[in-house]
């Protein structure tokens, strides 16, 4: 454990094992909640005991939409509950156990019920418009929800940085104004248009240093973590610039946009199709009966498992288009590469992990490759 040479490779195995126990678990207590009737027997309780609220139809919209919620909280707290075991060791045990957290336990409570706070906040309009489009659409319910989600993700895209990123990290401009004017150069010789350079407060958090361009059309910005402007140098802060605005001037992200949205709707369509054979099977006479919604999930994580590989590989080509992005303007590959060799070493990377998990798992191409390219 001592062995510096195998403690990175130790924490990311550790990682990696806890994240699949994870999806394992969920997806055993979901099969429980479903298989044991469980789900169906929650539903009963919420239907005998919210008051009706009918039209003149006959049709009680209010009453559905509310059961609906209740029984998706119900099974969400369960869920939390049952695998916070797991999340705690993976979160807070692990970081503290390799020295890269510095949280303590009271706020790392605090920021993950900020995040379950923020999230609901978010997935209350989304689960709205998935549900009606259940009642009214059927089995198309795939088309006009994975529209929605696709123009969602603009709208988050748009306003994340403006106002979700602030509510968990203080961000401010750049204080260092020679170093901000010498980011800035590289923006106008690129021909970059940014909001501005931005620096926020990870090391609340962890030891770890990290950086992102983040927001679409007005509100895009470079954000600089302050671990990263601590420990690394100016030539080194420009090489990470650099490859994050790499991504800007390259339409990274309104690629991932696309292609997401892309197999966001193959995936809806494989799922719908799939989901109204087995309710009819189950001997459920709607879609949108909440004990019936167990079986979405069963559908939808193993199929995301099975897309993820896909989705890593083209964001590693992504990576590696912005890595050669930031060598080619710098002009400076041994900036670059004792750039990726501290970032490593900070943020405990495994620098030449399995080929197989690298290719399941890894939305960045591994730290060994990344200097390899450099030095081609």
């Amino acid at each position: 454990m001592d062995d510096k040479k195998t403690t990175p490779k130790a924490y990311n195995r550790e990682k990696l094992i806890l994240s699949l126990s994870q999806t394992i678990l969920t997806i055993i207590l979901i099969a429980l909640f479903f298989f044991t009737e469980t789900s169906q027997k929650t539903q009963i309780v919420l239907d005998e005991n919210i008051p009706l609220w009918c039209d003149t139809t006959g049709f009680c919209w209010q009453h559905n939409y509310v059961v609906f919620l209740l029984f998706i909280i119900v099974a969400g707290i369960l869920e939390a509950v049952l695998t916070f075991p797991i999340s705690f060791y993976a979160g807070f045990i692990i970081e503290h156990k390799y020295n890269l957290s510095n949280q303590s336990f009271t706020k790392w409570l605090i920021e993950e019920g900020k995040g379950i706070l923020i999230g609901g906040i978010i997935g209350l309009p989304i689960l709205t418009v998935f549900y009606s489009c259940l009642l009214i659409f059927g089995n198309s319910w795939w088309l006009p929800v994975a529209g929605f989600l696709f123009f969602f993700s603009l709208v988050l895209s748009r306003l994340a940085p403006i106002f979700i990123l602030p509510l968990f990290y203080k961000i401010t401009p750049l204080e260092n104004k020679e170093l901000a004017r010498y980011l800035e150069s590289y923006c106008i010789k690129l021909g970059i248009k940014t909001q501005g350079i931005y620096a926020f407060d990870l090391s609340k958090n962890t030891k770890k240093a990290n950086a992102a361009f983040t927001g679409i059309g007005k509100s895009k910005r470079i954000i600089l973590s302050d671990t990263l402007l601590q420990e690394f140098t100016q030539e080194e802060i420009a090489t990470v610039f650099t490859h994050e605005a790499g991504h800007m001037k390259l339409g990274h992200i309104w690629q991932m946009l696309i292609v997401g949205g892309i197999v966001q709707f193959g995936m809806f369509y494989c799922i719908a199709m799939t989901y109204g054979n087995l309710v009819t099977q189950f001997g459920f006479t709607s879609l949108a009966e909440p004990a019936a919604l167990p079986l979405l999930a069963l559908l939808s994580i193993p199929l995301g498992f099975i897309i993820m590989p896909l989705q890593n590989m083209f964001s590693r080509e992504l990576e590696r288009q912005a890595d050669t992005f930031a060598i080619q303007t710098t002009k400076n590959k041994e900036s670059f590469v004792s750039t990726m060799e501290k970032l490593g070493k900070l943020n405990l990377a495994d620098n030449t992990p399995n080929p197989i998990v690298e290719f399941l798992f890894y939305s960045h191409p591994s730290i060994s490759k990344r200097i390899q390219l450099a030095k081609k």
